[in-house]
C-alpha cells in the first residue's frame, strides 16, 4: 500500500518526469501487474520515467533504456536487447566434472555457478558440437535465450 501511495503522490502534479526507487518492492503479483500497466499508460502520455530496481525481469519487460552501474561506474547502457547482446544470444547451462581450467586448456570458456557450468554464446548448436568433439561430459543441459540477469552477472564479473 505504501508503494502505491508514493506512486500516486509522485504523479499527482502531472509531472513530465518521475523518479522511482525500487517501485515494486514488497508488492504482490497482482499489484505489480497493475502498477506496470499504469506506468505504461503514464509513459504513453509522453512522460519520462526513471526507475532503479533489482528486479531485472521487470526492467527487461518495461524499460526502453537501461544503464548498468557497477561500483559507481556505468559499464553498459542501451535497450534491454543491447545489454543482453553484449554477453551473448544464448546461455548454455549444464553439469560437468570438467573444471573451468581444464575447459580453458581446450579453448572453451566456462563460468561456474554452484553446481552448473555456463557458457554464453552466439551459436548454441556450434558450441554444443564443440563440447562433444572435445569429449566434455554434459549432464542436465538447458539452452535458453540470455536474459538480463545473466547479462548483468557477466558484465559485473568482468569488472572485478
Amino acid at each position: 500500500q505504501k508503494q502505491r501511495l508514493y506512486f500516486a503522490l509522485a504523479i499527482a502534479g502531472d509531472p513530465d518526469i518521475v523518479f522511482l526507487d525500487e517501485p515494486t518492492r514488497a508488492m504482490d503479483v497482482q499489484s505489480r501487474q497493475v502498477f506496470w500497466e499504469t506506468l505504461k499508460n503514464f509513459a504513453k502520455l509522453g512522460k519520462s520515467i526513471i526507475f532503479s530496481t533489482h528486479y531485472l525481469e521487470e526492467a527487461d519487460e518495461n524499460a526502453d533504456r537501461i544503464i548498468v552501474i557497477n561500483k559507481g561506474q556505468i559499464i553498459a547502457q542501451g535497450s534491454p536487447n543491447d545489454i543482453k547482446a553484449v554477453v551473448a544470444d544464448k546461455t548454455i547451462r549444464f553439469k560437468t566434472d570438467t573444471t573451468a581450467k581444464e575447459a580453458a586448456s581446450l579453448g572453451i570458456k566456462l563460468q561456474k555457478d554452484a553446481d552448473y557450468s555456463i557458457i554464453y554464446t552466439q551459436n548454441a548448436e556450434q558450441t554444443i558440437k564443440e563440447l562433444f568433439s572435445k569429449n566434455i561430459e554434459i549432464k542436465d543441459l538447458t539452452i535458453t535465450t540470455t536474459d538480463l540477469e545473466a547479462a548483468f552477472i557477466s558484465l559485473t564479473k568482468e569488472q572485478k
